[in-house]
């Protein structure tokens, strides 16, 4: 079967990852994805995208085996979420986007402006990058779905109340996980106070382009391509420049 899409190692040094692009001949603009390894899986956020738009790329970002470490900005200590301590090394990751992924990408397909996505751990590495001292300029959205900030509660509580986000647009969901992702086990609650935290947290610092929506209704399930789908609705805004201020629970 004909790929489509192209697979690139991208090195900074010793550190490298699997870089996976999908970018359209009129593509204008790029979303950055984290666990790009599930990008392109059957139903997954590629299906959809390419139905919506043609000016947006996506570039996926594989996952290492040390991915929570990677998206972790705070070592985290052995609790009744998780069996493991974890965390500590998102500076070094976000310096591999930062300095060898966007150059590349600049480079290569001159893209206008760029948004990011991450979901879990990945949405907790999303918000690390949404930092204005170090994010992008040219990043202005970003997407944070299912942030588990209850992992290391004490020192993502200081890093919501001490830093200044990037004046973007933010796309804020989570909705009844109850579900184990590698070592972290919780339930929809602990997520769903996660995103009000970013929520208000972003409002502290005057932030008013963000979507916040909240789904924990307790008769359904939610299932990977309907989480897709949502994504793929905050890449469509992202594509046609349409962002909305909006609280959903």
């Amino acid at each position: 079967m004909k790929r489509n899409h192209e697979i690139v190692v991208l090195s900074k040094g010793a550190y490298a990852r699997t870089v996976r692009i999908y970018s359209p001949k009129k593509a204008t603009r790029a979303i950055i994805t984290h666990d790009g390894q599930t990008a392109f899986a059957q139903n997954g956020i590629f299906d959809l995208l390419r139905s919506c738009t043609k000016n947006t790329a996506l570039v996926a970002i594989d996952a290492a085996p040390s991915r929570l470490d990677d998206y972790f900005p705070y070592r985290t200590q052995k609790t009744e979420y998780s069996d493991n301590a974890f965390g500590g090394y998102a500076e070094k990751y976000r310096e591999y986007v930062m300095q060898t992924v966007i150059p590349y990408l600049d480079k290569r397909f001159g893209y206008a402006e760029y948004a990011m996505l991450g979901y879990a751990a990945g949405a907790a590495a999303t918000l690390f990058f949404a930092d204005s001292a170090h994010a992008h300029p040219r990043v202005t959205a970003y997407g944070i779905f299912c942030a588990p900030l209850f992992v290391a509660p004490d020192e993502f509580s200081r890093f919501l109340n001490g830093t200044r986000f990037a004046d973007a647009s933010y796309r804020i969901y989570s909705d009844k996980t109850n579900f184990r992702e590698q070592t972290i086990t919780a339930t929809d609650a602990l997520y769903s106070a996660s995103a009000v935290s970013i929520a208000a947290a972003l409002q502290r610092c005057g932030v008013n382009k963000i979507s916040l929506e909240i789904n924990n209704d307790e008769q359904t399930d939610v299932t990977e391509l309907q989480r897709h789908s949502l994504a793929v609705e905050f890449a469509t805004e992202f594509a046609n420049a349409k962002y909305r201020s909006s609280t959903r629970v």
